[in-house]
């Protein structure tokens, strides 16, 4: 006997009945169908390709609003239902044990799935070979502690009716991720009280399920994981310096700026200089990078030169360095091979590890950096020991699902996105020089308030499920295909 077609055919035929009366089912339990999949949104921008193993009537995918959406499930009845229901997605009665993965998709989703593979390790092993390196793997499991309460549910209608399944831990789902090739980014207990009580729940499950031990009891357990790269790429690069009066230093920033990648891109952003800033720009000074200006009239604030000089980067990886090279620019080697390795997907770098140069920080800024930081990083999930460090990376496509323009200096905009949309964020010390010519732009007491008021709405935007802002168009499509390994580093 095959042991696994036996197990699925059992699988199978319990789903097969439940086809005609799930929608039904589902809206008894509206208040905890709705959580995952607003947590689905919130963990996976949109606009990628996405598959969902164990579809049912595909709702859970269309909600993630998918570019390209493939679901399978074991019931030919859920899978007409879900083609049925949603047209504009492909679906397909197929067992993920005999899933031809193609290193192709962005996203997978296992929303109360897992429970019911006969081996969790083979269709890790088929998942891991159908996503792109960096490609998201989103897992929703019932506690096990929870299981007399379910199967109560069920015997009383409440839910569906129960059928064979494991009883998998976090922590178990957590070792076998490591074990065949995963890494995992975000891992929580949610859903102390998964029905709907009308003023309870909603208090109950924000504040109990984020007490330490005491959230080990709430009823979900939900994980996003990674596929950790499996071979080197190279991208290219755009690297954009936002300047104001900065005429005695955009020389060094073109002679000074180094070639990584496949090419390198230059982007001085000159925001309403008064100095000649813009006109001091000498592209020939260095035939190895393209270099490009961008200029306006009035000043606007760096964050907004930023913005500007990522939103016309035409590189793979995008880089934000200061014009007064206090970071220098043969810094920048060790920030693109952590991102071209996969070992990280956005850096941030702190000039607080190694010796400064004598004046390079003022003591007010260094101090108010600190308790910042304590504060970010509490916010964050995520230590970060220097939240104004001018140098950061990250993938291009990735920028385009940040909300940027709140944080006039850009920095927080982009820790709290990369936040909110689960990024593996590796911090990156670099020696912090001296400004040769002109002065510093940051007043430590004039933008505190301003840094505590980004502080209250980044809070709220990486521990709510907020959906993740659409990317731009014509963006994110071009570099997904870049960022998929070639078939010949394809499981």
């Amino acid at each position: 006997m095959n042991r696994l077609a036996d197990h699925n055919d059992r699988i199978r035929t319990h789903f097969e009945q439940l086809a005609e009366t799930y929608p039904k089912i589902k809206r008894r339990n509206r208040y905890y169908n709705d959580y995952l999949i607003r947590w689905c949104q919130a963990m996976l921008p949109p606009d990628r390709k996405v598959l969902e193993v164990g579809c049912g009537r595909g709702d859970v995918l269309a909600a993630v609003r998918p570019r390209e959406g493939f679901g399978i499930d074991l019931s030919a009845a859920m899978v007409e239902r879900a083609a049925a229901g949603h047209p504009g997605l492909r679906f397909a009665q197929q067992a993920v044990e005999n899933l031809e993965g193609d290193c192709s998709y962005d996203a997978v989703l296992l929303v109360n799935t897992l429970e019911y593979m006969y081996d969790v390790g083979v269709a890790l092993d088929r998942i891991h070979a159908a996503l792109r390196d960096g490609g998201r793997l989103l897992i929703t499991t019932a506690n096990p502690i929870w299981s007399p309460i379910f199967k109560a549910a069920s015997a009383m209608g409440w839910r569906i009716p129960e059928c064979e399944r494991l009883f998998l831990t976090n922590e178990d789902v957590v070792n076998m991720l490591r074990l065949h090739g995963f890494e995992v980014v975000d891992k929580r207990m949610a859903l102390m009280i998964p029905k709907r009580v009308p003023l309870v729940s909603d208090v109950a499950n924000w504040i109990i399920s984020r007490i330490p031990v005491v959230h080990l009891f709430s009823s979900t357990q939900l994980i996003v994981a990674r596929k950790v790269p499996v071979a080197r790429r190279e991208y290219s690069l755009s690297v954009v310096i936002p300047c104001y009066n900065e005429v005695d230093n955009v020389e060094r920033c073109v002679r000074e700026m180094i070639k990584l990648g496949t090419r390198t891109e230059l982007i001085l952003v000159d925001d309403g200089s008064t100095d000649g800033t813009a006109q001091a720009v000498k592209p020939d000074l260095n035939p190895e990078i393209d270099v490009k200006v961008i200029t306006y009239p009035a000043t606007r604030g760096k964050g907004s030169a930023v913005k500007t000089g990522f939103d016309a980067a035409t590189g793979d990886i995008v880089m934000v360095v200061d014009a007064d090279l206090t970071t220098h620019p043969e810094e920048l080697r060790p920030l693109y091979e952590a991102i071209a390795t996969g070992r990280a997907e956005f850096v941030n770098c702190t000039r607080l590890v190694y010796p400064m140069e004598g004046g390079a920080m003022k003591y007010a800024n260094y101090v108010g950096n600190k308790m910042l930081c304590i504060l970010v990083s509490a916010i964050m999930g995520s230590r970060v020991s220097d939240t104004l460090c001018g140098t950061k990376a990250m993938f291009r496509e990735d920028y385009t699902h940040m909300t940027m323009g709140r944080d006039p200096w850009g920095d927080y905009d982009f820790l709290f996105g990369a936040a909110q949309m689960r990024l593996v964020i590796r911090e990156l010390p670099v020696h912090y020089r001296e400004r040769r010519a002109g002065a510093s732009k940051m007043k430590a007491a004039k933008h505190a308030v301003n840094l505590l008021r980004m502080c209250w709405r980044g809070f709220w935007q990486v521990n709510t499920l907020r959906p993740v802002p659409p990317g731009s168009p014509g963006r994110s499509n071009a570099l997904r295909s870049d960022r998929s390994p070639s078939p010949a580093t394809c499981d």
